[in-house]
């Protein structure tokens, strides 16, 4: 009887010690989303997402006001790692996008410092704010420069990431060889043929006086609180082998041709160099970005040789010009804050036709954060300033804007 009792109780603390050994945990927060642990954490699994809901009134130089109710994103997230984060993947769609498909990709770091990714993503080659996700953007909206040069800034194909440290400073490497022709590269059928050729890109970010505080180098407000100054110095680059869109992120927007009467592309590259300074709630962030398009001889905007492609008349199909952004902000402990922005671009040249127009804008919200960045409520004002010959060139636009973050 005492072996059977001993048995028991020896059966029993085995039971007890097992999930132990072999916890799963499921469970969610507010900003987190629906998370799921297993093997006691060595595969993890995320379900979240992010809704931006707005009041918009729009008052253009010369007309009537507006006034705007919407949905300006929608995305739901599906992402994990497996085995100590040695392999992830992401799946990010925009239901409030005509097309969805913002991120899928899969990635392995066979080293802890390197992380190798194939699929779609955000390109290495924007300013440090293409780098933000949506819901962790200071202002609702992104830059005037970012909407010009990169739009959503996604890219498919490969990528190579790195981190380290030499000393106490911190660097980041990271290249990349994608399709040149932006997300949903391959357009919508099979017949609808990626065009043009790759786009090589390449970033390089230096950290002077160390590594931000978690992620808090990949949003706009420090919500860190850094104790000490953290600097992030960014320097990017693409060069598109053959471009078929205005900013190389979509594909036969546009056909140019050689001296046979057969389709061929421009060349398009960017350049990007950032500052990012955080401290005690305050940040800072500049940028600039140039685009300038090349081998441009003997290209046709017909299949004939005497439509030539005059000098400047490339600017009608590329967006060519630079531009420059600087925005700060402070977040004060009782979660208020306050960002203001100024963005302009101008085009390399002042063409009739040209896709750029020099524009300045001019941005300022207020915030509350109830839950960290996890809601949000703003209130933004936006003023828009064109060249006096265009119909409408100074917009004001007031916007109250509520995020969640699941």
């Amino acid at each position: 009887m005492k072996k059977i009792l001993s048995f028991l109780l020896f059966l029993s603390f085995t039971i007890a010690l097992y999930p132990q050994v072999n916890e799963n945990k499921v469970g969610f927060e507010l900003g987190k989303g629906l998370n799921i642990q297993l093997d006691n954490g060595m595969h993890l699994f995320n379900i979240g997402g992010y809704l931006q809901m707005d009041a918009t009134y729009s008052k253009y130089a010369s007309e009537p006001g507006e006034n705007r109710f919407g949905i300006q994103r929608g995305l739901f997230n599906i992402g994990g790692d497996y085995y100590h984060d040695k392999f992830g993947f992401m799946l990010q769609l925009d239901f409030a996008d005509p097309y969805p498909l913002l991120d899928a990709w899969m990635s392995y770091k066979p080293v802890k410092w390197l992380k190798l990714s194939a699929g779609q993503k955000q390109s290495l080659a924007g300013p440090r704010s293409m780098l933000y996700d949506d819901q962790a953007l200071n202002l609702g909206n992104r830059s005037l420069v970012n909407q010009t040069f990169f739009e959503t800034g996604r890219e498919l194909g490969l990528f190579v990431e790195t981190r380290n440290k030499l000393g106490s400073v911190g660097i980041d490497l990271g290249v990349s060889v994608t399709s040149g022709d932006g997300r949903n590269s391959f357009g919508s059928s099979s017949t609808d043929f990626d065009l043009g050729g790759a786009n090589y890109s390449a970033r390089a970010t230096l950290y002077p006086l160390g590594f931000f505080t978690g992620q808090n180098d990949l949003r706009g407000a420090d919500f860190a609180r850094e104790k000490t100054v953290k600097i992030a110095l960014g320097v990017g680059y693409s060069y598109n082998d053959g471009v078929s869109n205005p900013i190389g992120q979509g594909h036969g927007d546009f056909i140019l041709y050689d001296s046979t009467g057969t389709a061929a592309y421009p060349d398009y590259q960017k350049l990007s160099v950032d500052l990012l300074l955080k401290y005690r709630g305050f940040s800072f962030l500049a940028e600039y970005v140039n685009a300038v398009g090349n081998d441009l001889q003997n290209l046709y905007t017909a299949p004939s040789t005497n439509s030539k492609l005059q000098p400047k008349q490339i600017a009608d199909y590329l967006r060519l010009g630079n531009g420059f952004t600087v925005e700060t902000g402070y977040l004060f402990k009782n979660k208020w804050a306050v960002d203001l922005r100024y963005s302009t671009v101008c085009p390399e040249w002042d063409e009739k036709n040209a896709l750029i127009e020099k524009a300045s804008e001019y941005t300022a919200g207020i915030s509350k954060y109830i839950i960290d960045n996890r809601l949000k409520l703003q209130l933004a004002g936006t003023y828009l300033d064109l060249p006096e010959d265009i119909t409408n060139s100074h917009n004001w636009q007031a916007q109250f804007l509520v995020h969640v973050v699941f």
